[in-house]
């Protein structure tokens, strides 16, 4: 019996079902992870913490957000800078 029959053979026997072995490699699938929340806490001065707060009702007029969001935003800008 050639090798070639026998690996058929073999196949056949390896499958399972609606499962069968293919010769094709099969792609590789990765998908990102996503980004992990870190806390962290943070101390302001009173005058910071007031500018914080201007800033964040002006921007509760336009775009309804959180502080958690408006901090990343400013950290994102500081880095970019």
């Amino acid at each position: 019996m050639s090798i070639a029959k026998l690996s058929d053979k073999m196949k056949k026997k390896l499958s399972f079902g609606d499962y069968a072995l293919s010769t094709e490699p099969t792609p590789l699938v990765v998908e990102p992870t996503p980004s992990v929340k870190a806390r962290k806490l943070y101390s302001l001065t009173a005058e910071d913490s007031q500018k914080l707060q201007e800033i964040f009702s002006k921007r509760l007029k336009t775009n309804p957000t959180s502080i958690s969001e408006l901090m990343s935003e400013a950290i994102d800008l500081l880095y970019k800078v």
